[in-house]
């Protein structure tokens, strides 16, 4: 079982090596990911361990973008 603890790390990590401004926000029993102060919707809501997967592939496809650029 996926942790509201786990998924915050996730988030703070990926905030950290891309510099965007994530956060986990929380309704109806499921979190979403969201930009800026939660002021716009990155993903869709889902259960923790799919979001945790989404969330993987979000840093994935982010390190591989940055390799591919430089």
């Amino acid at each position: 079982m996926v942790t509201r603890k786990q998924l915050q790390s996730k988030a703070k990590y990926i905030a950290r090596i891309s510099g965007l401004d994530i956060s986990i926000g929380y309704a109806y029993g499921h979190p979403r990911v969201y930009l800026n102060g939660e002021s716009v919707e990155l993903s869709p809501r889902l259960p923790a361990g799919q979001l945790l997967d989404w969330l993987n592939a979000f840093e994935q496809g982010y390190e591989y973008g940055c390799k591919a650029n430089s």
